[in-house]
């Protein structure tokens, strides 16, 4: 007996085709996922340069907070050596032009050894073009320039008319100790040094356009480009007695 349209609707069928119209209409069309996906894409353009932002700050921050033990350890060596200031090179205490600089070294005659205990054989404040290992005193935004010419390029450096001398002076001697830095971020491919032409340049791009110094007095600080000052400054390169 063929079925009436009314009694179609009304047999088991239905629910069925209920469903299937219900999940049909549920379903995104081609057009509407491409909008949601523009909306991610947008979104992400957005919030990334942010999280950059908020993550190249925080490794700033990691530096400044290195340097500031760098500081510390400044005060504790000064007290331990009779008052004078970290020379360039070091030889068992004993200051001479022939033993190995005291930053950017092995970790045996890492200037700060007693006061930061050092962990692994690699260098302290150096980065070579085919380093595989670094040391955890270093700074986390720091990566070997591949377009110098050299193959080492040192990261952290003393003050060349500070530290320079085989004998530097007495920390007693220098009349403005919380505006004259002792260490820095450098960049230099021959010596670990700052303060003295283009291949002891204070270096900035690592961090938003500033670098850590570390002071005399024992405090750090980050310092724009645009506030460096000239090489030989006094106070903030060289020291007065």
């Amino acid at each position: 007996m063929q079925q009436s349209k009314h009694d179609f609707y009304n047999s088991s069928l239905m629910p069925h085709i209920s469903y299937v119209k219900r999940k049909t209409k549920n379903r995104f069309t081609l057009i509407e996922l491409l909008v949601v996906i523009a909306i991610i894409a947008i979104l992400a353009g957005i919030l990334l340069p942010a999280l950059n932002q908020a993550r190249n700050k925080a490794r700033a921050l990691s530096c400044l907070s290195l340097f500031s033990q760098f500081g510390k350890c400044t005060g504790l060596y000064i007290d331990d050596n009779q008052g004078y200031l970290m020379p360039y090179r070091n030889d068992n205490g004993v200051w001479n032009s022939t033993s190995k600089m005291v930053m950017g070294c092995e970790p045996a005659r890492w200037l700060f050894r007693t006061y930061i205990p050092v962990r692994g054989t690699a260098s302290i404040g150096l980065l070579t073009r085919t380093q595989t290992s670094f040391s955890k005193i270093t700074c986390p935004s720091r990566q070997f320039d591949p377009t110098i010419s050299g193959n080492n390029e040192f990261i952290f450096g003393i003050s060349y008319s500070i530290g320079g001398q085989n004998k530097p002076p007495k920390s007693h001697t220098c009349q403005r100790p919380s505006q004259t830095t002792i260490l820095a971020e450098c960049r230099a491919t021959n010596y670990a040094q700052y303060g003295l032409g283009t291949d002891r340049r204070a270096w900035f791009a690592q961090h938003q356009g500033k670098a850590c110094f570390s002071y005399i007095d024992g405090h750090a600080s980050l310092i724009k480009r645009s506030d460096l000052p000239a090489d030989h400054t006094f106070p903030f390169y060289s020291y007065k007695q």
